[in-house]
């Protein structure tokens, strides 16, 4: 193990709810695919109503196998304010490198973490298309990427052309996580969008288990 490289270096955020067999598959493979398993964090946000992910989360082996998974719970919101959870999560993270994947996401490349760190030391937000990460050297520059509402396909665009017009953008080349449900349009809630005086929310505080 690197010593120059802190204990925490990847931080993975998501907001689940009612989806504890997509996380079953998903949380694994971030771990045993990563070059570093020891050293990601992975932050996850449910609604405080969501008996299905608080009980797969007190009964299910994965959260003792695998270390530095962290469970928050807050009041529901509703789908359209998954970004400003993300936000929330954000806050909380401790890596290098800091990304939000959708919880219906799968890792698919063996040694992802690796590939992302190489960009540590600089202030970078990386991705494919739509999909970005950044540095935790950016994050702390840019109030921007503290408070932007993150998770949506969207929103990520707008995070893109944001960075490349600040000159920090760094195209990895390949997707390390990919969308296995095809279509999330018409999930509850999804009607709408915040505005932002909806930021206020990110002054209600999250409850970590």
């Amino acid at each position: 193990m690197n010593d120059k490289i802190s204990p925490i270096f990847t931080s993975i955020v998501m907001a689940s709810r009612g989806r504890s067999s997509a996380l079953k598959q998903n949380i694994p493979l971030i771990y045993d695919l990563a070059k570093y398993p020891d050293n990601i964090e992975v932050l996850i946000r449910f609604d405080n109503d969501d008996k299905e992910s608080l009980y797969f989360y007190k009964n299910d082996e994965i959260f003792k196998k695998y270390k530095n998974i962290k469970i928050f719970v807050g009041p529901r919101w509703g789908y359209k304010y998954i970004p400003l959870c993300i936000s929330q999560l954000f806050a909380e993270t401790r890596g290098d490198i800091i990304s939000a994947i959708a919880d219906d996401s799968v890792t698919a490349l063996q040694d992802w973490d690796e590939k992302l760190l190489q960009f540590k030391d600089q202030i970078a937000v990386m991705g494919w298309r739509a999909r970005n990460c950044f540095t935790r050297k950016a994050y702390d520059k840019y109030e921007f990427l503290q408070t932007f509402a993150f998770g949506r396909a969207a929103a990520d665009q707008l995070v893109w052309r944001w960075a490349c017009k600040k000159g920090i953008f760094i195209r990895t080349g390949k997707s390390w996580a990919k969308t296995v449900i095809k279509d999330q349009t018409y999930r509850e809630g999804a009607q709408g969008e915040w505005s932002l005086s909806d930021k206020d929310l990110l002054d209600v505080p999250m409850k970590e288990l």
